[in-house]
């Protein structure tokens, strides 16, 4: 038998990646972050603060469409450490839109690590709205 010495945390890494969500609803899959050393192994006891925020806005769906503003995640940014792994329990976001990216820092500063892409849907559709109409219109 012989054991692993791990070394001193370097890094974070995603461990459980954002789910696809509604605006304003929890994301039904919520993050969490891993601290691990060079080696990728974590390190349960490390003690410190892992904090969360978007690095990249969303897009729209569609070209017609406006452009996303700011979007805000909303919800407890700092996270539940335990064990070495960061857990995020109620994130959510106020804009529709897709590829949205987060992005995790740690203090003390560690390497952060980002969120694969994720979309942000709307709520079921209330009312249908023409964008552009037609150029020739004839009736028959």
């Amino acid at each position: 038998a012989f054991d692993v010495a791990k070394g001193a945390a370097s890094q974070l890494a995603v461990h459980r990646q954002p789910g696809h969500g509604r605006v304003m609803h929890l994301l039904p899959t919520q993050p969490a972050v891993e601290v691990q050393d060079a080696g990728g192994n974590i390190i349960h006891d490390w003690v410190g603060k892992v904090n969360v925020s978007i690095r990249m806005d969303g897009t729209p769906f569609h070209p017609a469409l406006p452009p996303n503003g700011a979007a805000q995640l909303l919800g407890a940014t700092d996270a539940y450490l335990y064990e070495g792994v960061a857990y995020f329990w109620n994130l959510k976001l106020d804009e529709m839109g897709r590829d949205f990216t987060l992005r995790f820092e740690a203090e003390p500063a560690l390497s952060e690590a980002e969120s694969a892409p994720f979309s942000v849907f709307g709520e079921h559709a209330t009312a249908l709205r023409i964008l552009t109409l037609p150029s020739a219109v004839r009736a028959t």
